[in-house]
């Protein structure tokens, strides 16, 4: 009996970790469209607009990291991570744009083996609503 309960309250918990880790990953989602102007940032469409991972959501350690989100439309999302060489295109027009440091400070995060708390997810979320919040304001206010 003790087993089952132990069972379930492990299970329930690691559903709670889903669910944040989702409304997480939406409000990265929506503070990455918002800083782009909710446009794409590879060839300026404002149609199916995507948020793409720089480095990959595998690596958690930059999963949730804003630098690592930039706006695309499906059509360039969908191109850059299908074909291999507009990968590296894709990589070549990021460096110009953004520069070789920004990358390699991404790539050099992504190293990092990352498991996160719920406190430590908790505090992520807290953080995005206050900046989705301030962004969504000042957005208003324009």
């Amino acid at each position: 009996q003790k087993f089952i309960r132990m069972m379930k309250m492990a299970k329930k918990i690691k559903n709670n970790k889903k669910i944040l880790e989702k409304e997480i990953e939406n409000l990265w989602k929506a503070l990455c469209l918002i800083r782009d102007d909710f446009e794409c940032q590879y060839c300026g469409s404002t149609f199916d607009l995507q948020v793409h991972h720089i480095i990959s959501r595998v690596k958690k350690s930059v999963k949730y990291d804003l630098e690592n989100g930039i706006t695309l439309c499906k059509r360039c999302h969908t191109k850059i991570s299908v074909n291999p060489n507009s990968r590296i295109e894709f990589l070549i027009w990021y460096i110009k744009k953004f520069g070789i440091e920004k990358l390699e400070d991404l790539e050099k995060k992504g190293r990092e083996v990352k498991q996160f708390t719920m406190s430590e997810l908790e505090n992520i979320k807290n953080d995005f609503i206050k900046q989705y919040t301030l962004k969504s304001k000042e957005k208003e206010d324009l």
